[in-house]
Order: structure tokens, then sequence, then C-alpha cells
């Protein structure tokens, strides 16, 4: 196979990552963290039951208070379930690799 071929072949491969934007209202930590959970769980296709507990990745409780206590827009940003998160005042996005 010549180089040409090669560096075609490993092109082909590269997929962008795909973006998932859900927006929500939260009221409460449960709620934001149920966001979380339920936009991940939509875009890996896994069971949010089998999924490893959100405080593994990053406090619930402080996320929550960086949220909702925020004068100006906030963005937050972790990796969970081999994505990566981004919560800011009303929006969680999610981005994982297809």
């Amino acid at each position: 196979m010549s180089s040409n071929q090669n560096q075609t072949a490993s092109a082909t491969t590269d997929m962008p990552p795909e973006t998932i934007h859900s927006t929500h209202r939260w009221e409460t930590t449960d709620s934001l963290l149920l966001a979380i959970v339920d936009a991940v769980a939509d875009a890996t296709g896994q069971d949010p039951e089998t999924m490893t507990p959100l405080y593994s990745a990053i406090n619930p409780d402080a996320l929550h208070r960086l949220v909702a206590s925020a004068e100006n827009e906030v963005r937050i940003t972790f990796s969970y379930e081999e994505c990566t998160v981004t919560v800011t005042g009303n929006e969680v996005v999610i981005q994982t690799e297809l």
C-alpha cells in the first residue's frame, strides 16, 4: 500500500465528535443531575441505571451551587462516561466520539 493510500485510510476513520444540546430548567440539585445523566445516557445509548454515578466525576452539590448562584453566565466542563459535559445556566451540552 502506498503512503497516499495510508493517509486516505486514516483520514476516513477520523470521525468528528457528535455534539448534543439539551436545554433544561432546573430548580433543584436533583433536576440538574438528572438532566446531565439523561443527556449522557441519550448520547451514549446507555441505561442511566447502569451508568457510573455522577458524583464520581464531579461534586453534584458544588455544581448546582455554581450554576444556581452565578450572576453572570457560568460554564463548567467535565468528563463523564467518555463524554465531555458542559453545563451553563440552562443548558447541558454533551460531546462524544461517534
